[in-house]
């Protein structure tokens, strides 16, 4: 009775620390650090010249933006350009605005997902009564998941996707698969990068794929007749033509893209050629940048190859169906952006729902608490993606690994925030992540019997 009731004691002690740094981390890297800051947000500031040109003048709207984002883009941040002026201060508080109520959506369609996936797979009364502990662990990883904070910093879209692509798992959970097929459209034409699940919908869905397409022809149509053909049927054509090849920032030092990570391991940082600047890109030249093109195409092919082994057919009730949908769901999110040609630390802010799966399953799940594979796997891509303690932390954990590698490469005008993403700690994070979903697989797919 003692031992137990020191042992409450110790959890009720670390839910209190728990709870104060969170407090402490929403306020700091939440609220005070990214709340009106505009001048840091570069990758937004070459977004808006195009919808700037819009408002300003009418169309129809010129791509010379190689990664120019979509119709979805536009159609949000075009009121929010005319409403603000264009005025600096007021247009990045409208985006950081928008950017917490995604996030917040997001989080509240996680929840309702995961909700719905643990009463089928766990049963309703076993998943009603752990739910308010699956909600205390859900919240601290949120609130807590660096990424999102790095996204929030630079104003980026990434918190609009996740919005999208956590509804769209609702929707699909619900089979409403019109609901599903336009968030994944819409995301889709925020940033290319969720197209990727289109390729899942083929292997899985065809009804999904279909509605999918569908919505991606109707807001393509739309965004024609506003704003031109260069943002309407001509978009994706354009923006599939940059996708190949040597595609934009592929060399860029922090790209953490399987493709990304052959890239660099190709080439070198000298100031020479169009894709160097101030250091970040490597260099890569004819033998080179062949070599690095086929491996990086082979490896993205051999990824897609192993999504199909893994989502290959199988016989099933509906409702095995549907638990099978909200893992595999998560494992597409993840794979996308291993298999990405460029993927940027803010970009793993899309891997929320997978962390989320994980986080509850553990939760729930008392025989997968028990199993040494999962803390082993999950633990790592906690460190290294989601970076729950302070970056600085971090790299102070790190500094070893880090400042070895620097030296041993010559990179040593790298600070260890940027070493981190060149050597593509991010990307064994994922690759943790894709395995901690594995260990967790069996237990996620088909209803199961032993619950919390």
């Amino acid at each position: 009775m003692m031992l137990r009731t020191r042992w409450k004691g110790v959890m009720a002690a670390a839910l209190a620390m728990g709870a104060s740094y969170s407090l402490v981390h929403v306020w700091v890297s939440g609220v005070r650090s990214p709340g009106g800051v505009f001048s840091s947000s570069g990758q937004m500031r070459e977004e808006l010249p195009a919808v700037e040109a819009y408002v300003r003048a009418g169309g129809p709207v010129h791509l010379t933006n190689p990664r120019q984002y979509g119709s979805t883009f536009f159609f949000l941040v075009e009121p929010l350009l005319r409403w603000t002026g264009g005025e600096p201060r007021a247009l990045a508080g409208g985006l950081y605005a928008l950017q917490l109520l995604t996030i917040g959506l997001a989080a509240l369609l996680a929840t309702l997902w995961l909700r719905r996936w643990a009463g089928e797979v766990y049963g309703e009364d076993a998943a009603r009564a752990a739910w308010p502990k699956v909600l205390l662990v859900l919240g601290l990883l949120w609130v807590n998941f660096s990424p999102v904070y790095y996204t929030l910093a630079v104003k980026g879209v990434e918190s609009w996707e996740l919005c999208l692509l956590s509804g769209g798992c609702y929707a699909a959970l619900r089979e409403r698969r019109a609901i599903a097929g336009l968030c994944i459209a819409a995301a889709a034409l925020t940033k290319m990068l969720p197209l990727f699940f289109l390729f899942y919908f083929l292997l899985r869905d065809r009804r999904l794929l279909a509605a999918s397409g569908a919505w991606l022809v109707l807001l393509l149509a739309a965004s024609h007749l506003r704003y031109g053909p260069e943002m309407g049927l001509g978009y994706l054509p354009f923006m599939l033509r940059a996708s190949m090849g040597h595609t934009w920032a592929l060399t860029y030092h922090e790209n953490i893209s399987l493709k990304g990570m052959i890239a660099k391991a190709f080439g070198s940082f000298h100031v020479r050629g169009d894709f160097t600047v101030d250091g970040k890109y490597v260099v890569l030249e004819g033998a080179q940048l062949k070599a690095a093109l086929l491996l990086g195409h082979l490896v993205q092919a051999a990824g897609l190859v192993w999504i199909a082994w893994t989502l290959r057919p199988w016989r099933a009730d509906r409702t095995a169906r549907r638990t099978a949908l909200a893992w595999e769901w998560a494992f597409v999110s993840v794979m996308m952006l291993v298999l990405s040609p460029q993927t940027a630390f803010e970009y793993t802010v899309l891997a929320l729902p997978a962390f989320s799966l994980v986080a509850a399953a553990l939760t729930l799940d008392p025989v997968l608490r028990r199993r040494r594979s999962v803390w082993l796997t999950f633990g790592p891509a906690l460190l290294l993606v989601a970076n729950l303690v302070p970056r600085q932390c971090l790299n102070w954990l790190l500094q070893g690994p880090i400042d070895a590698l620097l030296r041993w490469s010559g990179n040593g005008h790298f600070n260890r925030s940027e070493g981190y993403q060149y050597f593509g700690f991010p990307l064994v994070g994922l690759l943790a992540l894709i395995a901690a979903l594995w260990a967790v697989r069996d237990r996620c797919w088909r209803p199961q019997r032993t619950v919390a």
